[in-house]
């Protein structure tokens, strides 16, 4: 099992997601995001602000850059099977891997805060 790998990865603002064909979005949950929601006073609710990846050429060339590596190393499809905490676009990128027919999208994440607003965990 893979724990957080840092191979080459540069951290960058913003988080990466998978929209598929219908529109539904695949985005992992995960237990360190119940603790940031109870702090900012959150919902449930997820907020996504979607920006063309290709307009962010370094945001791309590292995530695609790492996620050579990690298939060098042959754990790539790891992501896919256990998805990590702050690991999006490994994430991400391993269920694109599995489902092609699926988009890569790059912009911010947080959820609707319990009095109207909204808390911007991962923002661009």
């Amino acid at each position: 099992m893979v724990s957080t790998i840092m191979i080459d990865m540069v951290p960058f603002n913003g988080h990466i997601w998978i929209e598929r064909p219908d529109g539904t979005i695949y985005d992992p949950d995960f237990y360190e995001y119940s603790i940031i929601k109870k702090i900012r006073n959150c919902s449930n609710e997820k907020v996504y602000k979607p920006l063309n990846i290709r307009d962010y050429p370094d945001v791309l060339m590292n995530i695609m850059g790492d996620w050579k590596k990690l298939n060098q190393f042959g754990i790539a499809d790891q992501f896919y099977d256990i998805p990590r905490a702050y690991c999006c676009s490994r994430n991400a990128l391993a269920y694109k891997a599995r489902h092609p027919e699926c988009k890569l999208v790059y912009g911010s994440f947080g959820w609707k805060t319990k009095n109207g607003g909204e808390w911007l965990e991962f923002e661009v």
